[in-house]
């Protein structure tokens, strides 16, 4: 097991406080959280349900600097090459008042670090929640986020767009297709009925079974074996959000059901503009759920009837 100095266990027990009254429970931690392979602030937020605020303002008390509980949201960050790195940022320049602060959620050594700072450092940097730097940053690089997720696609698969990479006589071929069943099924009424609107029905009845069928509750496959919190990777997850009140309710209940740590998952919403929250977001989501199934039915019915009128003209009827 390694060997924590005196410091460490000072900042430790500064920090859980009356869930660490001796050097020897702190040691225990200690040595937990690095065989876990987590930062032992991440592990006190966690393991004893303190929240990250409380954990950094108390370990800003200790190394002696000021604590902020949020950052600025305002004014725009410079354009990053490498948008997904926005999730492991851990400082935040600002500007506050006319002063340049530095907005930081330290890991545990670096707090260790810091601790013998100058009055100068102190007076420049702020401590605060490692969420409180992926919100302002968020919101600072909005407009990167929402264009970087739209691209995201195509970008890590180029030849999975149709929009990118479809040659031309591909998409010739596709609108001629499209054509010729629009064609058919204009036409199924009027010539060679007995073979139209078999057609016409089954192009009709597909998507609609189809729809159904994935509207349909499934039932819950047999649970693999479950890995251990050191062998789960940690995920950050960017759920751009524009004009979709409805979806939220849902999103939150998928995110909600994730079997997996808060440790190792961090979720991070992005509005590119105020979104209208006037109207009831799950009454809104339930209409669109039932007007959907209703569609669905009224196409299958339609493709019915069409079935209905080609067996009767085949027999004679």
């Amino acid at each position: 097991m390694p060997d924590h100095d005196q410091a460490a266990i000072a900042l430790l027990r500064a920090v859980l406080r009356e869930n660490c009254n001796t050097e020897q429970i702190a040691r225990t931690h200690l040595n937990e959280a690095a065989r876990g392979g987590i930062d032992p602030l991440d592990y006190c937020a966690h393991r004893f349900g303190l929240g990250n605020t409380l954990v950094w303002r108390r370990a800003a008390q200790w190394a002696g600097f000021a604590f902020a509980e949020t950052t600025p949201i305002r004014g725009r960050l410079p354009r990053m090459d490498r948008i997904d790195h926005l999730g492991q940022m851990r400082t935040l320049r600002r500007d506050v008042l006319g002063q340049e602060l530095q907005f930081v959620a330290p890991s545990f050594a670096q707090v260790l670090q810091l601790a013998g700072a100058d009055e100068a450092l102190r007076t420049r940097v702020r401590f605060t929640p490692p969420e409180a730097i992926e919100t302002g940053a968020s919101a600072a690089a909005s407009e990167q986020l929402i264009l970087g997720a739209q691209q995201n696609t195509t970008l890590l698969w180029p030849r999975a767009s149709a929009a990118q990479d479809l040659p031309l006589h591909a998409r010739v071929m596709f609108v001629a297709i499209l054509l010729t069943m629009v064609g058919l099924v204009m036409a199924a009424g009027v010539i060679s009925r007995p073979v139209l609107v078999p057609i016409a029905a089954v192009l009709l009845l597909a998507p609609g079974l189809m729809r159904l069928v994935a509207a349909l509750p499934r039932t819950s496959r047999a649970a693999s074996r479950m890995l251990t919190d050191p062998e789960l990777p940690a995920y950050s997850v960017l759920i751009p959000l524009r004009d979709e009140a409805a979806m939220v309710p849902m999103l939150a209940r998928a995110m909600g059901a994730l079997d997996y740590p808060a440790l190792c998952i961090k979720r991070t919403s992005v509005l590119e503009e105020p979104m209208d929250w006037r109207y009831n977001s799950r009454i809104a989501y339930r209409v669109s759920w039932v007007l959907g199934i209703v569609v669905d039915l009224a196409a299958l019915f339609l493709g019915f009837c069409l079935i209905y009128v080609a067996l009767r003209w085949l027999t004679g009827m």
